[in-house]
């Protein structure tokens, strides 16, 4: 037997290493062709008869996804779908089985839902479904339709077979002769009676004729005038409708309330007038001197308007100059696109951390993470570090008269801060700016459907006393807003007692979690 040369071991070792790397990728991050990123949802059906794992999910004849798995749960069948992530299932969603024709292969039809409604997070259920309409169901129903057809006409036979059918038959043809004669009859009336009517109305209509040959002229303009005035009216109801239907709702607030309290008013008014007869007449004459000093007010008002309107001043300039007007709307053009690039700013806010195992000591962080576009954030970062400042320091000892010059490394807690810009490539990550009060680089590989692990380089602090800070971390979300974090710190050290493993756990919460978070928070206030 031949032995295997070494470059096709080295061959073979290399193939084996690719295949289990891809293995491991498409495990890690759940990929099936064709679908791409997608989230798993529940479905329960009382009948899943003929759906079958790897079946189609449609919504409106689009595939959106596929059925996972099919298993029995209290009685029901429990589908797990996987829903391409581009597509939200809302929680009003409902979900059918349908087949491709009578006989055709099972899938499921679903219908997302309506937008003002929260959208379905991963491994939650579609809870509306409605029943399918199968072969078996329509065998059933035609049962019973079949059933009923057969009682019908065992009615009919009871009611007409025999010699007392044929009796029964015969009255009723003798009876519909009788009728139809009678039809007959009176049709011959009604329609003598049609003839003088419409007698009567060729004569109507030639008077009619007659008068309409001689006032053409009057009937054309009464038209025209009507015509004006439909479409006057229909400017103004448009122009003012909103006007018109807050004065109808007045209207009918104030009709209800002068039904109910009008006789009361009345009363109270006819006692008021009385009582104050005297303090109403002296009311009204200042009234009269008050509108006249209205009047020579109103006159002063339009003598402004006037200037203004032929730009004498500085605000009649201001309102008539277009070079003015044009350099207002420019800046507020300005304003409203600043506002709107400021809204797609998102904000996520977090914390976690680390315990240094051969130190013993632990480092905490608060992140507040700026992302105004979608591959691009800004992380501010706040450190309470217990290794912030580390320095060599000399000591100096007497002892007898004999001096010792000692170097001693002096460890201070200090709360640092980190401002750092990150733009992402695909599922990389590059950093640069701030880490802990000095200059640093980054990088991040992020891996999983949905970003839950990725592994960082940071190296910062490159003109340091005991050489370059270089820190390895690995994360693992493990939740929706929880993580787990480990690694090394500080690996490039001169001093190897700084060179430390950790780990550790924290939290993060996006803004979506954050509305979430403040809505609950104050319904659980006001019912307490």
């Amino acid at each position: 037997m031949r032995t295997l040369t070494t470059e096709l071991k080295v061959g073979l070792l290399i193939l084996a290493g690719m295949g289990i790397a891809v293995y491991s990728s498409v495990l890690v991050t759940g990929w099936r062709p064709g679908l791409g990123d997608t989230y798993p949802l529940f479905i329960y059906f009382d009948n899943a008869a003929g759906l079958l794992a790897g079946s189609p999910v449609q919504v409106a004849g689009v595939k959106i996804g596929q059925v996972d798995v099919i298993t029995l749960e209290e009685g029901r069948a429990k589908v797990q779908v996987s829903i391409v992530r581009r597509y939200t299932v809302r929680a009003d969603a409902t979900a059918t089985i349908k087949s491709l024709g009578i006989l055709g292969d099972k899938y499921v039809e679903v219908r997302l839902g309506t937008p003002n409604q929260p959208a379905l997070q991963d491994e939650e259920t579609i809870r509306f479904v409605l029943p399918s309409a199968d072969l078996d169901s329509l065998v059933e129903s035609l049962s019973v339709i079949l059933g009923d057809v057969q009682s019908v006409t065992g009615a009919l036979r009871q009611t007409l077979g025999g010699e007392t059918g044929r009796e029964r038959l015969d009255t009723i043809l003798e009876q519909i002769v009788k009728a139809t004669g009678d039809i007959s009859r009176v049709a011959d009336a009604t329609n003598r009676q049609i003839d003088a009517i419409l007698d009567n109305l060729a004569g109507f209509t030639s008077n009619l004729d007659a008068i309409t040959a001689e006032n053409r002229a009057g009937l054309k303009q009464t038209i025209a005038n009507f015509a004006a005035f439909s479409d006057d009216l229909k400017e103004l109801t448009g122009r003012n409708r909103e006007s018109l239907e807050a004065i109808i709702a007045n209207l009918d607030t104030f009709a209800a309330a002068l039904a109910e309290d009008g006789p009361v008013i009345t009363a109270d008014l006819r006692e008021i007038l009385s009582e104050n007869k005297r303090s109403l007449n002296h009311a009204i004459t200042n009234l009269d001197r008050s509108f006249t000093k209205l009047d020579s007010t109103m006159t002063s008002i339009e003598s402004i308007s006037a200037k203004m309107d032929e730009g004498e001043g500085t605000l009649g300039r201001l309102i008539n100059d277009e070079t003015t007007v044009e350099e207002l709307n420019a800046a507020l053009a300005g304003v409203n696109k600043f506002l709107t690039e400021a809204d797609r700013i998102k904000l996520d806010l977090g914390g976690h951390v680390e315990y240094l195992a051969d130190q013993g000591e632990f480092k905490t962080y608060f992140d507040v993470r700026l992302q105004p576009l979608k591959d691009r954030y800004y992380l501010l970062q706040l450190v309470d570090n217990p290794r912030g400042k580390i320095k060599e320091q000399t000591v100096i000892t007497q002892t007898g008269g004999v001096t010792t010059t000692t170097e001693q490394t002096v460890i201070e807690d200090e709360f640092q801060i980190s401002l750092i810009i990150a733009q992402r490539y695909f599922d990389t990550v590059l950093k640069g700016g701030i880490f802990e009060n000095t200059f640093g680089i980054g990088v991040e590989q992020w891996f999983g459907s949905a970003d839950e692990y990725r592994i960082g380089l940071d190296v910062w602090d490159f003109g340091g006393d005991l050489g370059p800070h270089v820190k390895l971390t690995g994360y693992w979300r493990f939740f929706s807003n929880a993580f787990i974090v480990i690694g090394g710190d500080d690996l490039a050290s001169d001093n190897p007692q700084f060179r430390d493993a950790f780990f550790g756990i924290g939290i993060h919460f996006n803004e979506d979690s954050l509305k979430s978070l403040l809505t609950s928070a104050a319904i659980g206030g006001l019912g307490g």
